[in-house]
């Protein structure tokens, strides 16, 4: 199971996360609590180097606006992380070839729908709460039984799926047991608004005590 690490908002931040077992780390780029901005971001990877992928998360942002951030050569993936049509993604996927696509879904009355519809044109799926207050980052979690519903669409294409909202040290154990690729956390490693490296080991200690148990069985 792949891991996220997402909303890196420092230098200090990132020295948490470079350090820690995750595969990718995200940095969002979209008006939020946890908004940064390229010219900081590149001198923070310059300064913290990893072996880490790099995630550029994006809302509604356009062909123009996401050029900078391809150009910079330091994104792994972009992440649509809107409403962004599917004739948008197809656009996005068309000006940008070279780089991995992740299309997330606001779990709702329509997910279904929007996992058959969006499948085809990304490189992975994440699944994350719908909120009226923001678009991701709220520490809430949607209905985790519907999860074995929403893999097997994205099976169906051959589609990684990750799954984001409200995930932490606390209920990642359950977490896990639904087999899905991948697993995007921020306010789960937190303390005050801020990475913690306690809190990435305390998550990191129960992934890896779930994972030896599994081996075990």
């Amino acid at each position: 199971m792949k891991t996220k690490y997402c909303g890196i908002q420092s230098k200090e931040d990132l020295e948490v996360v470079a350090h820690s077992l995750c595969d990718y780390i995200g940095y969002v780029f979209a008006k939020s609590k946890r908004q940064v901005f390229l010219d900081d971001v590149m001198g923070w990877i310059q300064s913290v180097p990893h072996q880490k992928k790099n995630v550029a998360l994006v809302v509604n942002a356009t062909i123009e606006q996401i050029k900078p951030l391809f150009e910079a050569n330091i994104f792994h993936v972009l992440q649509l992380h809107g409403s962004e049509s599917v004739d948008t993604v197809k656009a996005i996927r068309h000006a940008y070839p070279t780089i991995d696509l992740w299309k997330a879904i606001h779990v709702d009355d329509r997910t279904v729908e929007q996992l058959h519809c969006y499948a085809p044109y990304v490189d992975a799926l994440l699944l994350d709460t719908k909120s009226a207050q923001a678009w991701g980052g709220t520490g809430q979690t949607f209905e985790w039984r519907h999860i074995p519903k929403f893999i097997e669409i994205a099976n169906r294409y051959d589609t990684p799926l990750f799954i984001a909202g409200g995930i932490n040290k606390d209920n990642i154990q359950d977490a896990q047991h639904y087999n899905v690729f991948g697993l995007d956390l921020s306010s789960g490693i937190e303390q005050n608004g801020r990475k913690n490296k306690r809190a990435v080991e305390e998550l990191e200690e129960v992934i890896k005590r779930d994972e030896n148990g599994s081996l075990s069985n």
